[in-house]
């Protein structure tokens, strides 16, 4: 190696790992490239030790792929895969969350419902409770004072329509005299 490259071996085995690196890369898609790096890196490190072995006298240890270049139109395509690649996950993420704020605006508008629901049903309840007690006291009070007036018509020895007089009578005395009006 020495007697044909002379002490400039270094230049050779760079300028060679490059052209086959280069070479080989070739083989692979622009996706694949950057997607499986790993993979990538394997079978570039094979090529590359089968020519250095059989022509360079050299062995390679290891291969680490610091820097690919590129050109500037694919570098430029790769930024903006990316930048639109984080816009639709930016997308979908603000999706995501309106879906949950539509869904909790829902949820929170049924129990509001439930509430209003609840609410209209125990006034209703009150109320019809209320209507129902007042009319067992009604009736309660009325067949009392029916069965009073019945005994004092049977004790004064009273008629019908003396009863009667006697109400309109009892009426007009309990009412205050300015609300009351008289038609004889």
């Amino acid at each position: 190696m020495y007697n044909h490259l002379g002490v400039e071996y270094e230049k050779y085995f760079v300028r060679t790992a490059i052209d086959r690196l280069t070479e080989s890369a070739t083989n692979y898609s622009a996706h694949f490239f950057f997607s499986n790096r790993t993979r990538l890196a394997g079978d570039l490190q094979s090529a590359l030790m089968g020519h250095f072995e059989t022509l360079g006298y050299a062995d390679i240890i290891i291969l680490q792929l610091n820097s690919v270049r590129l050109p500037r139109e694919f570098e430029n395509a790769i930024t903006a895969s990316q930048v639109a690649q984080r816009d639709i996950n930016i997308s979908l993420t603000q999706r995501e969350a309106n879906l949950v704020n539509f869904e909790t605006a829902i949820l929170r508008a049924e129990k509001q419902v439930e509430v209003v629901n609840n609410r209209a049903a125990a006034e209703a309840q009150s109320i019809e409770a209320t209507n129902e007690g007042y009319c067992k006291q009604y009736n309660v009070t009325q067949d009392l004072q029916s069965t009073a007036l019945a005994a004092l018509m049977t004790s004064a020895g009273w008629t019908p329509t003396q009863l009667l007089e006697y109400l309109k009578i009892r009426t007009v005395r309990e009412r205050p005299s300015q609300r009351t009006t008289v038609q004889m």
